[in-house]
């Protein structure tokens, strides 16, 4: 593969240390990077939580590409280009520093949106060598992509997944960023949000795709299956 997984290793291993890992590069490339802004990404199952966790990743992802265009994918319950394919990777790092849940008008957790916007995306560029990083928890799904497999097992796909099974409450704050308490359902129960594994074990078995799942002491695991030890 043109994406190399040690490069994606290092976008996911202990993002918050100046791990030394060497990778294998490839330059030419189309990188599309599709980020969960999902209210359950507040989580703090992982540290800081699971959106900075996610954005730190792919801080450390441009930090060791070079002649690869990057472009940023936002999702929830539906998705929008953030920022178009560009080698100007500190602009890139700008837009992708602006990426909150209050981005999303609605909430949810759509992959199908995700994926379809992120192909548009990639279907943009001129380069034959195209890589799809999907990063999410899925703590819910939405819809199907049956319809975009053909596409999908066409180029390079990898979901990083942030969150644990265990899962964690989301926290609520105020206009100020004060933490006003935990999100709670319709019961007046405090609301733990857990990682989706059935939905993207389900996309990974049938778009190829490569699994990489952070861990809440900051390491990675690399593995075709979500339940693998």
């Amino acid at each position: 593969m043109l994406f190399r997984s040690a490069l994606l290793a290092v976008a996911v291993a202990r993002p918050q240390f100046g791990n030394r890992v060497e990778t294998l590069r490839s330059s030419g490339q189309d990188i599309v990077v599709a980020i969960d802004l999902s209210q359950s990404m507040l989580a703090e199952d992982v540290s800081p939580n699971r959106l900075e966790r996610a954005r730190l990743a792919v801080y450390r992802l441009m930090e060791g590409l070079s002649g690869d265009r990057i472009g940023l994918v936002a999702f929830a319950a539906d998705a929008f280009v953030q920022s178009p394919l560009t080698l100007d990777y500190r602009a890139a790092g700008m837009f992708l520093n602006a990426m909150t849940p209050e981005l999303m008008p609605i909430q949810g957790t759509d992959l199908g949106a995700a994926l379809r916007t992120s192909l548009e995306a990639l279907d943009r560029g001129a380069r034959e060598a195209r890589v799809l990083v999907l990063v999410t928890d899925a703590e819910d799904h939405e819809d199907d992509f049956s319809d975009i497999l053909p596409e999908l097992r066409a180029i390079d796909v990898y979901i990083v997944v942030i969150g644990t099974n265990e899962g964690a409450p989301i926290p609520v704050h105020d206009e100020r960023g004060v933490r006003q308490g935990f999100l709670r359902d319709e019961d007046g129960s405090v609301v733990t949000t857990r990682v989706g594994e059935g939905a993207l074990q389900s996309l990974a078995d049938q778009a190829d795709a490569t699994i990489v799942r952070a861990s809440a002491d900051g390491t990675d695991r690399k593995s075709t299956r979500l339940n693998s030890s």
